[in-house]
Formats: C-alpha cells, sequence, structure tokens
C-alpha cells in the first residue's frame, strides 16, 4: 500500500500523526534555550608587543621571531602568523578546537616570559590576549561639526565629555573607546646652535621638562583637630610658565 493510499483509507490515523508531531514541535521550540549571542571561544591567542619608533625590519628581526620561535613550541598549536608595523609586533596563535583556552593562554604566557630578557630594552612587555569575537564593536558613532563650528580639538573634548561620559554610565556597556580628532599638544623648538653653545643636550631638556611638570606630595600638617595634606604644585598650566624653566 502506497503511502497515498494508506492517507486516503485511514485520514484519522494521519491526522492524528500529522498533530502529534505539530504538538511535539510546539512543545520543543517553546522549551528550547535561545541565546543570540551563544558563548564561544575561538581558539586564538594574540601577542602584541610595542616597540616605539622602531622599523617593521627592526621589529620583525628583534620581537616578532623571538617571540615566534617561542611559541611555536607550545602545545595544541596549528599555526603561527605574524604581522610587524612600524613599532608593533602581532603574533598570532591558532589552536586546535576543543583546546583549553585557559590552559593554553597560560602556557604561551610561559614561552614569552622565557624570552623577555632577549628584546630590546626599549621595547614595552608583550601582551598576552584571548580572541573573543563579542569584543568586537556593536555602535560606532561618527561626531561632525556643521560649519565648522568647532575646531577638531574642541569637537574631541565635547565627544568625550557628552558622549562617551553618557554611554559609560550605561548599563551593559563594557567599554567605550574614542579615536579620530586632536589632542591638545605643546610643540618646543629647540635652537641647535645655543645648545651647543652652552653643551646642553636635546636629552636634557626632554628630561628637565619631564622633571619640572610634576605635582609632588610634601606631607602632612597635624594640628589638634585636623590633618592637612601638602603639595607642590608644578605641572604647566599655560604655555607661558614653560618659559621661566631655568635650563642651566
Amino acid at each position: 500500500m502506497s503511502l497515498p493510499e494508506f492517507s486516503v483509507r485511514k485520514p484519522v490515523t494521519v491526522l492524528m500523526f500529522s498533530a502529534a508531531v505539530i504538538l511535539l514541535g510546539v512543545i520543543s521550540w517553546s522549551r528550547l534555550s535561545q541565546e543570540l549571542f551563544p558563548p564561544i571561544t575561538y581558539p586564538q591567542i594574540t601577542i602584541v608587543t610595542t616597540y616605539e619608533n622602531a622599523a617593521p625590519e627592526e621589529v620583525e628581526a628583534l620581537i616578532t621571531r623571538l617571540i615566534e620561535e617561542s611559541v611555536s613550541a607550545a602545545a595544541n598549536i596549528r599555526k603561527v602568523s605574524s604581522t610587524s608595523r612600524e613599532g608593533t609586533s602581532i603574533v598570532i596563535c591558532e589552536f586546535n578546537w576543543n583546546t583549553n583556552m585557559d590552559f593554553a593562554a597560560l602556557n604561551v604566557r610561559e614561552k614569552v616570559d622565557l624570552i623577555k630578557e632577549r628584546l630590546p630594552r626599549d621595547a614595552e612587555e608583550p601582551i598576552v590576549m584571548k580572541y573573543n569575537p563579542f569584543d568586537t564593536p556593536i555602535l560606532i558613532l561618527s561626531v561632525t561639526s556643521k560649519g565648522n563650528a568647532y575646531s577638531p580639538y574642541e569637537l574631541r573634548e565635547i565627544s568625550r565629555r557628552v558622549i562617551k561620559d553618557e554611554l559609560e554610565k550605561i548599563d551593559g556597556v563594557a567599554q567605550v573607546n574614542m579615536t579620530g580628532g586632536r589632542e591638545r599638544e605643546i610643540v618646543v623648538e629647540l635652537n641647535q646652535d645655543k645648545l651647543r653653545a652652552f653643551n646642553v643636550s636635546i636629552m636634557d631638556i626632554i628630561e628637565l621638562l619631564k622633571q619640572e611638570n610634576l605635582n609632588y606630595p610634601a606631607g602632612t600638617i597635624e594640628t589638634s583637630f585636623y590633618e592637612y595634606l601638602v603639595r607642590t604644585i608644578g605641572e604647566f598650566k599655560t604655555v607661558d610658565e614653560m618659559y621661566s624653566v631655568p635650563f642651566l
């Protein structure tokens, strides 16, 4: 007996069977747990090392190759790739699926610790990060000024105070990053002839400005009922204050 013939001769049986399938489907769908972003652990670890003012060739030879050779011996590793940019080394380690990434990250950190002393002295400490696809931004806002009413510096400050601070207060917002615009910067132009005449190097000027542009704690003053904190204010508030710094 074919299926069409059985359906015609046994309509009640076919109807009950179809109703049972629909009922089970509805029950399963209503009770099945659903997540918009299910937790996924991607088997990838990234090692970022900053070496300021270094060319890509120097970053490749002095940092990237050392880290690649060290982390290649980690367990369950499948592929190691790298990118050397100006001042930045990025090494990406891909592991096999079902690898415990907590232990994998610990193993990679141990491998990196073994070659830290061989890295350049001016290079920052390597940062080991586990890749998480949910760390990508879910909202990107572009802020512009109509008719150039605000300068790039003013627009950045307004965005930081009005937009960034308010977004960070919202529940569920982990982090808000700002890019673009301009930050306030003071350019110090030096007279090379006068530096040579007074036998002063550029590094001496840099260190002197760093030492003068600081606020120092100066202890406390205790009275019968109160205790006062004393601070020495030395940070520059205006550009004119920099002219009063003694360089000799």
